[in-house]
C-alpha cells in the first residue's frame, strides 16, 4: 500500500444502482470501504446513478464527496430499455470522462457486471480501471442474453478493459478462470465491521417484538432485501403458510425497500389468499438491521441468484440461524449444510418451511449452527483485512502504466452502440405506429358504417351491372 506521491490518489467509485432512499447490501459494503480506506493514500469520490438520500447522507457523514449523474442503468430486458441504454451510451461515457478530468481521477472502481461505461471512460482517458465482480457469469441474465456472450468472451472482455479484476467469492472467480490470468484476478471477500454487530447484540437499543406488539417469546423469521422477484419473497410467503400450519405463533419479517411495486402487490394479495397477513410484516427500509437480526430466531435467504449476499454474512455474525437457497456466489462457501446453516434448492418452499421448523424446534441444533457460522464470518470476512487487500490492488494497478492499446476500437464500439440504439428506438417507434394503423384499420372494418358502405357499394355495383346488361 505504498505510494510514490505525497498527494492521495483520487478514486472514482461508480455505483450501478442505489436502493431508492434506503441502503442495501451493496451500499453497506461501500460505506465500510469508505470507513477503512486510508485517506492519506486514497481520496474517494462516489458517482451515483440516482439520488439515494439515505446513502448520500451516510457518505457525507464520512466526508466522502458524491456526484449524482442519471445513468439509466437497469436489467435491460425489455427492447425499449435496451435500445435506450445503448443510444445514451456515448453521452454516459462522456459524462464520466468529464468527471475524470474535473476531479483529476487516477483510478475508476466499478462494482457491477454492468460496468462498461466506467471501464471505457477510464480507457479513453488513459487511467486505471478496477472491476469488482459480484455476480458469477450466468447466461440467463438479461445482459448476457442481449450481448450473446459466452463465459470465455465475457472473461476476455473484462480482462481487456480492466487493469485488475476482483471476484467477491471463489465461485465467482471460477467463472472467469482460466481465461483471465492469475496476475489480473484476485478473490477478496466482502468484509463486515464486526464491532457493529457485537454492539447490536450487547446493547439491544431496539425491541422489534415490542414495536410489533408481539409477545416476548414470539418466534421470528426474517428475510432482508429489496422487494424484487430476484429475491424470491414469493417462496418465503408460501413457506410461511406451511410453517404456520404447524406453528401458528410464528411471525415473519421482511426488511427492504419496495423496488417493484407490482411484485409487492402480488405478495400482499397472496398473503390475503393464504390468510396469514397478520403474521407477516413488511418493515420497509430499516437503519437498524443488525439490531433486528440479533433478535430473530431464523434468517431466510430465498434468492434466485446471488453473487455475494452481504446480508447472509450479517445474519451469521448476528447468530441468527440461517437457511439459504443454493443461489450462487459464496453462499455454499459459507453455509455448509447442517454445519453452519441449512441449504435448500432455489424455489423449494416446502424444504424452506421444513428447514425453518427444524431450526425453531431444535434450539441445540440452531445454537450449534450459529456458533459455527459466527466462526466462519469472524475468521474470513473482517472489513479491515478485506479493504487492506483492496488497497493493495489499487497500489499495484496505479504503479503500472495504464493500457492505451485498442482505444480506436473503443471509439468505434461506443459510436456503433449509440447508432444501434437509435435505430432500435426508431424501429420500436415504427412498430407502435404500424400497430396504431392496424388497430385503426380493424376498427374501421368492424364498424357499422363500414358495413353499410359495403352493402351500399354492392347495391350500386349490382344495379349498375344490371343496367349495362340491359343496354341502358
Amino acid at each position: 500500500m505504498s505510494s510514490t506521491s505525497t498527494q492521495p490518489k483520487n478514486i472514482l467509485y461508480i455505483v450501478s444502482a442505489t436502493s431508492g432512499n434506503g441502503i442495501g447490501g451493496g451500499e453497506v459494503y461501500l460505506l465500510s470501504v469508505m470507513r477503512h480506506l486510508d485517506r492519506n493514500l486514497y481520496n474517494p469520490i462516489v458517482l451515483l446513478p440516482d439520488d439515494g438520500i439515505e446513502f448520500r447522507t451516510a457518505l457525507n457523514e464520512l466526508n466522502v464527496h458524491s456526484i449524482v449523474v442519471k445513468l439509466n442503468y437497469g436489467w435491460l430486458k425489455p427492447d425499449l430499455a435496451w435500445y435506450s441504454f445503448l443510444s445514451e451510451s456515448s453521452s454516459r461515457i462522456d459524462k464520466i470522462g468529464e468527471i475524470i478530468d474535473e476531479y483529476n481521477i487516477d483510478l475508476v472502481h466499478t462494482n457491477s457486471n454492468i460496468f462498461f461505461d466506467g471501464a471505457l471512460a477510464a480507457r479513453l482517458k488513459e487511467i486505471h480501471h478496477v472491476l469488482v465482480v459480484h455476480i458469477p457469469f450466468l447466461d440467463n441474465q438479461p445482459l448476457f442474453q442481449r450481448l450473446r456472450l459466452s463465459h470465455r468472451s465475457f472473461a476476455c472482455l473484462i480482462n481487456d478493459i480492466s487493469d485488475h479484476i476482483i471476484a467477491v467469492s471463489e465461485a465467482t472467480a471460477k467463472t472467469l478462470r482460466p481465461y483471465v490470468p492469475d496476475t489480473n484476478l484476485s478473490v477478496i471477500n466482502v468484509g463486515l465491521e464486526l464491532d457493529i454487530y457485537k454492539k447490536a447484540a450487547n446493547e439491544r437499543l431496539s425491541d422489534i417484538r415490542f414495536e410489533l406488539n408481539l409477545k416476548e417469546n414470539t418466534p421470528l423469521v426474517v428475510a432482508v432485501g429489496r422487494i424484487d422477484p430476484d429475491k424470491g419473497f414469493d417462496i418465503f410467503v408460501e413457506a410461511a403458510a406451511l410453517v404456520m400450519q404447524k406453528k401458528s405463533d410464528v411471525h415473519f419479517l421482511v426488511i427492504g425497500s419496495k423496488d417493484v411495486p407490482n411484485y409487492y402487490k402480488q405478495l400482499e394479495e397472496r398473503l390475503l389468499e393464504l390468510n396469514i397477513s397478520d403474521n407477516f410484516h413488511f418493515l420497509g427500509f430499516r437503519s437498524d438491521v443488525p439490531e433486528i437480526l440479533c433478535q430473530c430466531d431464523v434468517f431466510a435467504l430465498t434468492s434466485v441468484s446471488e453473487g455475494g449476499p452481504y446480508v447472509l454474512l450479517e445474519a451469521m455474525i448476528s447468530r441468527c440461524a440461517a437457511v439459504a437457497t443454493k443461489c450462487g456466489g459464496f453462499v455454499e462457501e459459507v453455509i455448509k449444510d447442517n454445519d453452519s446453516g441449512l441449504l435448500i434448492e432455489v424455489g423449494d418452499f416446502c424444504s424452506l418451511a421444513n428447514s425453518i421448523l427444524i431450526l425453531l424446534n431444535d434450539p441445540k441444533l440452531s445454537s450449534r449452527l450459529c456458533d459455527r457460522a459466527y466462526e466462519i464470518v469472524a475468521g474470513n470476512f473482517e472489513a479491515k483485512e478485506s479493504i487492506n487487500k483492496l488497497m493493495d490492488v489499487y497500489s499495484q494497478a496505479i504503479d503500472k502504466p495504464p493500457s492505451t492499446s485498442g482505444n480506436y476500437a473503443i471509439v468505434l464500439f461506443r459510436h456503433a452502440a449509440e447508432e444501434y440504439g437509435h435505430l432500435g428506438l426508431r424501429l420500436e417507434e415504427l412498430y407502435v405506429r404500424f400497430g396504431r394503423i392496424e388497430n385503426l384499420a380493424n376498427k374501421i372494418l368492424d364498424s357499422r358504417i363500414y358495413g353499410i358502405v359495403r352493402k351500399l357499394s354492392h347495391f350500386v355495383k349490382y344495379n349498375l351491372s344490371s343496367r349495362i346488361s340491359q343496354g341502358e
